[in-house]
């Protein structure tokens, strides 16, 4: 039978009164109160089927001869309206309750994860790699940063430029707009030159779109010494590779795009459809923030999602000089899990390039360049960005 009442639990500690809460009450418990007292952390708690049983919503067809529909609907609205509210206060106050603990038990679990998020990664990955800092054991003596630094460290993988390309074969650079692909295709195809010879390799582009973008890479291809040519259709992409069926590494620098452009689909069509051995690298600009990055590799994915697999051989960041923050750019490829191939950090051809370098990638992104005042997250802020992770950490110290 439903109790209509709310209900009290009091245990040692939040976590303890919590555990109580959803083994007499359930998981979708709404916390109307918490409060310290003798005994120990009161929790008042309530069920949603209790409060609907208060409210009268389970008998609105009958009373609809004493009030309108309308107003009926009204009040349900209102009174969830509030206990919606309710709730998101209290899960605000156990979550700063949850902080305040663990910023007193593992201060540096607490730091960590401080850095993590002023760092610019998100509430999802700083929390996950704080809950295996929380977990090590032994290894106080090594200063904290560094602690961290290898835990990042390990969630990010490489894959080996000469290995790659030693091996041949065509590599279509695709992304956004702006990212820098011509540019890099241009130090690539240099660095590729020196190393196999002019004769083993070649440039093409499918930017028929921007003004001038084929001038672009014609300018770099006779730099280099490199043939270079052009394609409008998947046909067309198709002829001129088996023009350039004897070069060793073939580049090819696509139309960049907006990643929610319908003319991106075309453009992963034509790759798809004239090139089909491609390995498609990633070009992202270190520059974007978290959500704009995330955004296009779930796009580029999702066009070039073959079965169970995206496609998507690797990836280059571009920009890491320019970027204050290079944590959003290192928390999207750590979640989609994304092998690194190149590092961008400049314009000059073919300079500016170098393999992934994970130890200073992670080190530049936990040392963040912010020189504006008040960007950084305080101790105070933590709990209202990571409510959900926080109650997440309350449960499993309950359990």
């Amino acid at each position: 039978m439903t109790r209509t009442a709310p209900q009290r639990f009091i245990g040692p500690t939040t976590s303890d009164a919590l555990k109580q809460v959803r083994q007499e009450v359930g998981a979708d418990a709404i916390v109307l109160s918490t409060r310290d007292t003798p005994k120990g952390v009161e929790i008042v708690a309530i069920s949603p089927a209790a409060i609907a049983s208060m409210s009268g919503t389970s008998s609105i067809s009958q009373s609809a001869a004493v009030r309108r529909p309308a107003q009926d609907a009204a009040s349900q609205d209102k009174l969830f309206t509030l206990l919606s509210e309710v709730k998101e206060l209290i899960r605000s106050r156990v979550a700063a309750a949850e902080w305040a603990s663990i910023s007193e038990s593992d201060v540096d679990a607490a730091e960590a994860l401080r850095m993590m998020l002023n760092a610019g990664f998100s509430e999802d990955i700083a929390g996950s790699v704080a809950d295996e800092f929380k977990a090590q054991q032994g290894t106080r003596l090594t200063p904290l940063a560094e602690r961290l630094q290898a835990l990042v460290e390990q969630r990010i993988r490489r894959v080996d430029a000469l290995e790659t390309f030693d091996q041949g074969g065509i590599f279509p650079l695709i992304g956004s707009t702006g990212v820098g692909k011509t540019t890099v295709a241009a130090k690539i195809a240099a660095r590729c030159a020196l190393r196999y010879g002019r004769d083993n390799v070649a440039l093409l582009t499918t930017d028929t779109f921007r003004i001038g973008a084929q001038d672009q890479i014609r300018v770099y291809s006779r730099i280099i010494g490199i043939p270079m040519a052009a394609a409008s259709d998947s046909d067309d992409l198709a002829s001129k590779l088996e023009e350039f069926s004897n070069r060793k590494v073939v580049l090819v620098d696509t139309a960049g795009m907006g990643q929610r452009d319908l003319k991106m689909l075309e453009q992963i069509k034509l790759l798809k459809s004239g090139a089909e051995n491609a390995h498609h690298v990633l070009v992202l600009s270190s520059t974007a923030n978290l959500s704009t990055i995330e955004d296009v590799i779930l796009m580029y994915s999702q066009a070039l999602r073959q079965g169970n697999d995206s496609a998507i051989h690797s990836v280059i960041i571009t920009k890491t000089d320019e970027a204050a923050q290079i944590g959003p750019v290192l928390d999207c490829v750590m979640r989609h899990n994304l092998p690194l191939l190149f590092l961008a950090n400049g314009q000059q051809v073919p300079e500016d390039l170098s393999p992934a370098d994970i130890p200073y990638l992670v080190y530049r992104a936990l040392h963040p360049r912010l020189l504006g005042q008040g960007l950084e997250y305080s101790s105070a802020n933590v709990p209202f960005l990571m409510m959900d992770q926080l109650a997440a950490w309350a449960t499993r110290r309950s359990s």
